[in-house]
Protein backbone atom coordinates (compact mmCIF):
# COMPACT_ATOMS: atom_id res chain seq x y z
CA UNK A 1 0.00 0.00 0.00
CA UNK A 2 1.35 3.61 -1.21
CA UNK A 3 1.25 6.44 1.25
CA UNK A 4 0.28 9.59 -0.05
CA UNK A 5 3.59 10.84 0.08
CA UNK A 6 4.86 8.25 -2.19
CA UNK A 7 1.86 9.16 -4.40
CA UNK A 8 2.94 12.16 -4.42
CA UNK A 9 6.52 11.79 -5.41
CA UNK A 10 5.69 9.32 -8.06
CA UNK A 11 3.23 11.87 -9.64
CA UNK A 12 5.05 14.77 -9.91
CA UNK A 13 7.97 13.09 -11.06
CA UNK A 14 10.84 14.87 -8.49
CA UNK A 15 12.79 12.48 -7.06
CA UNK A 16 14.76 12.35 -3.68
CA UNK A 17 17.71 9.79 -2.81
CA UNK A 18 19.12 7.92 -1.45
CA UNK A 19 17.33 6.94 1.09
CA UNK A 20 18.64 6.42 3.55
CA UNK A 21 21.01 9.12 2.92
CA UNK A 22 24.78 9.69 4.92
CA UNK A 23 25.87 12.83 3.06
CA UNK A 24 24.37 13.50 0.34
CA UNK A 25 20.86 13.80 -0.62
CA UNK A 26 19.98 13.97 -4.33
CA UNK A 27 17.21 16.18 -5.76
CA UNK A 28 15.94 14.91 -9.81
CA UNK A 29 13.95 16.44 -11.95
CA UNK A 30 13.44 19.77 -11.03
CA UNK A 31 11.91 21.82 -13.78
CA UNK A 32 11.93 25.85 -12.70
CA UNK A 33 15.02 27.99 -12.18
CA UNK A 34 13.97 28.76 -8.69
CA UNK A 35 12.84 25.68 -6.76
CA UNK A 36 12.82 25.79 -3.16
CA UNK A 37 14.33 22.75 -1.16
CA UNK A 38 13.26 22.67 3.57
CA UNK A 39 14.09 20.02 5.35
CA UNK A 40 12.17 19.43 8.73
CA UNK A 41 12.64 16.90 11.15
CA UNK A 42 9.21 15.27 12.31
CA UNK A 43 8.53 17.71 15.04
CA UNK A 44 8.20 20.33 11.85
CA UNK A 45 11.17 22.41 13.28
CA UNK A 46 12.82 23.68 9.13
CA UNK A 47 16.36 22.05 9.81
CA UNK A 48 18.14 23.98 6.47
CA UNK A 49 17.07 25.46 3.20
CA UNK A 50 18.31 25.81 0.10
CA UNK A 51 17.15 26.81 -3.54
CA UNK A 52 18.46 25.17 -6.39
CA UNK A 53 18.49 25.98 -9.97
CA UNK A 54 19.09 23.05 -12.29
CA UNK A 55 17.24 19.70 -12.75
CA UNK A 56 19.55 17.88 -10.77
CA UNK A 57 21.26 19.25 -7.51
CA UNK A 58 22.67 17.80 -3.89
CA UNK A 59 22.29 19.44 -0.49
CA UNK A 60 24.48 18.04 2.49
CA UNK A 61 22.78 15.70 5.06
CA UNK A 62 25.79 15.23 6.68
CA UNK A 63 25.33 17.88 9.56
CA UNK A 64 22.07 16.23 10.70
CA UNK A 65 21.62 13.49 13.28
CA UNK A 66 20.59 10.10 12.32
CA UNK A 67 17.01 10.08 12.37
CA UNK A 68 13.87 10.48 10.21
CA UNK A 69 13.52 13.76 8.02
CA UNK A 70 10.80 15.82 5.35
CA UNK A 71 12.42 17.12 2.52
CA UNK A 72 9.87 19.84 0.82
CA UNK A 73 10.14 20.67 -2.47
CA UNK A 74 8.37 23.42 -4.27
CA UNK A 75 8.81 23.94 -7.69
CA UNK A 76 6.33 26.38 -9.61
CA UNK A 77 3.39 25.24 -8.74
CA UNK A 78 4.83 21.48 -7.54
CA UNK A 79 4.51 21.09 -4.07
CA UNK A 80 6.40 17.37 -2.98
CA UNK A 81 7.24 16.10 0.23
CA UNK A 82 9.49 12.71 0.96
CA UNK A 83 10.55 11.10 3.90
CA UNK A 84 13.89 10.14 4.30
CA UNK A 85 15.96 8.55 6.58
CA UNK A 86 19.57 10.04 7.78
CA UNK A 87 21.66 7.34 8.93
Amino acid sequence: MSSTIELKHKVKGIQSYPNPANHTLYIKNIETVSAIINIFDLTGTKITSAQFDSTYNSIDVSGLLPGVYLVHIKDGNKIVTNKFIKE
